[in-house]
């Protein structure tokens, strides 16, 4: 009978737990990222390493989906202010795409890990940039 209740009891509160916890990084709460690897490519050359200094980008981004901004401060001091034009949910990862001047930029984290993967291009190159994101 003992062991009844605490099977109950555990199933119980397994049910009441909040569900926030399976989709930390769907876009209801903001959340910060940063990126670990960032490589660029361009026409007529090989494909490089690069830094987020080197290529002029936040080391970290604030992802607000809610008011469709990713925001940061480039390392010369000048702060981004991304504008999300497109959101979409696709299995488990989020999909973020947008425009900033030239460059077109598509962003994918996966919503249970926090895992990130942003892609932009523009005026023949291209840039591919790896990363992680926490929810704070």
């Amino acid at each position: 009978m003992m062991r009844s209740v605490t099977i109950a009891a555990a199933l119980a509160a397994t049910l009441a737990a909040p569900p926030a916890l399976a989709a930390r990084f769907d876009g209801t709460q903001p959340f910060l990222c940063t990126t670990i690897d960032i490589v660029s490519c361009g026409v007529g050359r090989s494909c490089d390493k690069e830094t987020a200094a080197s290529v002029d980008m936040p080391q970290f981004l604030k992802f607000d989906v809610g008011q469709k901004q990713i925001t940061g401060e480039r390392p010369n001091g000048e702060m981004l202010k991304a504008v999300i034009d497109r959101t979409q949910h696709v299995e488990d990862r989020m999909l973020l795409q947008g425009i900033d001047g030239r460059i077109m930029w598509s962003a994918m984290i996966d919503e249970a890990n926090g895992d990130l993967t942003i892609t932009a291009g523009g005026d023949k190159i291209g840039f591919v940039a790896f990363g992680a994101c926490t929810s704070g």
